[in-house]
């Protein structure tokens, strides 16, 4: 059954639902596509790119340097084991 004799004097003022938090969200525009994206946001939804330098992945590290780094582990090892 359904209560529908609600007085103001027992309603729970503590959860307001107003729906106005003060929390504005503020809007900046892409510095490559120009749309608006999300002050806050790392990457702009429209065209994916990233909007600052700090927001961006690690990049993934040259094959020379992966291999260079392989090739002297293998010597060192070599020197030990053989040497």
């Amino acid at each position: 059954m359904v209560r529908n004799d609600w007085q103001d004097s027992e309603w729970d003022d503590e959860f307001d639902d107003s729906g106005d938090d003060g929390d504005e969200t503020c809007v900046t525009s892409c510095q490559h596509c120009g749309r608006e994206m999300y002050e806050d946001g790392l990457q702009c939804p429209a065209c994916g790119l990233y909007a600052t330098q700090e927001g961006r992945p690690a990049e993934p590290k040259p094959l020379w340097q992966t291999l260079g780094a392989v090739a002297a582990v293998l010597a060192v090892l070599t020197w030990f084991l053989c040497g």
